[in-house]
């Protein structure tokens, strides 16, 4: 066989068979574990504003408490089709906003104030763009000595 048609023959073998449809309503998923202190803080929060948006928003929750939870939640966003969203995620205690498109377009933190929670859910229900002023501030890079004393012992 030639090398172009091998190309041509593998190309369409790895193409995606279908587009990936867009989801019927965004998502908040709470990436969140039993010892974080920060989900302590905005799961009473959160379970206060769910009801107001439950016809809009689909709410989520991954949860990194152990390996087992962690192996479920990875093949739930694997299911979603937020695998790379997932993966990206490098904390908890934080609500990722995705739009239909499975876009990141924001997040909440508990350091948000409830009215700006709220106003981060109209504008994801809505599919409007995420106000900055209810996104939390961008944290800050750490120092190569910051990560040492994190990995530390």
């Amino acid at each position: 066989m030639r090398p172009a048609a091998l190309c041509l023959l593998l190309c369409a073998w790895l193409a995606p068979v279908h587009a990936i449809e867009p989801l019927s309503k965004p998502y908040a998923i709470l990436v969140y574990a039993d010892w974080c202190f920060n989900c302590k803080q905005i799961v009473p929060r959160l379970d206060k504003l769910m009801p107001k948006y439950a016809q809009r928003i689909e709410f989520e929750r991954f949860d990194m408490t152990n390996d087992d939870r962690k192996t479920r939640s990875r093949q739930r966003a694997k299911d979603l089709n937020v695998g790379p969203i997932y993966f990206a995620n490098k904390g908890t205690g934080v609500v990722l906003l995705i739009n239909k498109q499975r876009d990141k377009v924001g997040e909440l933190r508990y350091t948000l104030s409830d009215e700006q929670m709220t106003t981060a859910l109209d504008a994801l229900a809505a599919g409007k763009p995420i106000p900055a002023s209810s996104q939390p501030p961008p944290e800050k890079p750490k120092t190569p000595a910051q990560s040492a004393a994190r990995t530390a012992p």
